[in-house]
């Protein structure tokens, strides 16, 4: 008997915060995201149409979901700077200031989200996305009002 309940002991030791860190991939409440922005077509010639990035978003969910371009809505376009662009530059989507990159994304609950990135060209051509999503935690929810506060003499 003893030697079930360490083993039980065992299993929930390893249990509990694997499946808290499974819940939690990716920064949680992020400000932006960023990626390299891209200069070549998929044949690897230079691009000289690009019209920008679009963003979309599985979630809420716990597992990143395989991507599905007709099951997830375009959250966002983020316009290119150039339709001709000449080095691989960082972009950068959301703002800092507000420090909400769910927000700017339009997403509401919170929960874990997978976010996809593609590329456009001006005749809407669209690259694959990034080989993994980026993950990020939306958590807006404060805490309960704590109760039954007393003071003891």
């Amino acid at each position: 008997m003893t030697t079930l309940r360490v083993l039980a002991l065992l299993l929930l030791a390893v249990a509990v915060p694997m499946s808290a860190w499974a819940q939690a991939a990716g920064p949680v409440n992020p400000s932006t995201v960023t990626w390299n922005g891209v200069t070549t077509n998929a044949d690897n010639t230079p691009i000289a149409d690009l019209s920008g990035y679009q963003l979309r978003v599985a979630g809420p969910v716990n597992v990143a979901p395989a991507y599905s371009p007709t099951v997830y809505a375009i959250k966002k376009v983020v316009t290119a700077a150039s339709p001709n662009p000449t080095v691989s530059a960082p972009v950068t989507f959301g703002t800092a200031a507000s420090g909400n990159l769910a927000a700017d994304l339009g997403l509401t609950a919170d929960g874990q989200y997978w976010l996809y990135v593609s590329a456009i060209d001006l005749t809407m051509n669209e690259s694959g996305v990034q080989a993994a999503p980026l993950p990020f935690v939306r958590n807006r929810v404060a805490p309960a009002v704590p109760t039954g506060g007393r003071i003891d003499p």
